[in-house]
């Protein structure tokens, strides 16, 4: 505290060293700058993990969309003639089902990658919003 400030500690206390209400003042602008700095760092490294689980989640859709593709070009070329009737079946219910698996994975990773930053950005508790997005991302 300095001897020009709001403090209400006479001259001769800030010089002797006098830890009084301008000491206690200090202390606390100390603790909160300190709070703050560790806070911020925590901020950004919590970024640098949405980030991380964000680009995951858009490359397991890109894959998933990917084979989805190759499904859908097999389940739309007729199978051979004189194929088994129970293979045929078992390899289009087989075709069918990585299909549907395959979108279901894209749509999930859309859904993460959207929801996830957007509760991340503009959740309604702050940066605790940060911290259960990231945490819902990693389950």
């Amino acid at each position: 505290c300095r001897p020009s400030s709001n403090c209400s500690q006479p001259l001769r206390a800030w010089s002797t060293g006098s830890r009084g209400r301008c000491g206690a003042k200090m202390l606390q602008i100390y603790k909160n700058e300190a709070i703050t700095h560790v806070q911020r760092e925590q901020m950004e490294i919590r970024q640098m993990e949405l980030d991380w689980y964000t680009r995951n989640y858009d490359t397991m859709a890109m894959q998933a969309a990917m084979f989805a593709g190759f499904a859908f070009e097999q389940i739309t070329e007729p199978v051979p003639e004189g194929t088994n009737k129970m293979l045929e079946v078992v390899y289009v219910v087989l075709t069918a089902s990585t299909l549907g698996f395959e979108l279901c994975v894209c749509m999930s990773c859309t859904f993460c990658c959207i929801f996830g930053k957007g509760l991340a950005l503009r959740g309604p508790n702050g940066a605790r919003s940060v911290h259960i997005a990231i945490d819902n991302l990693h389950k």
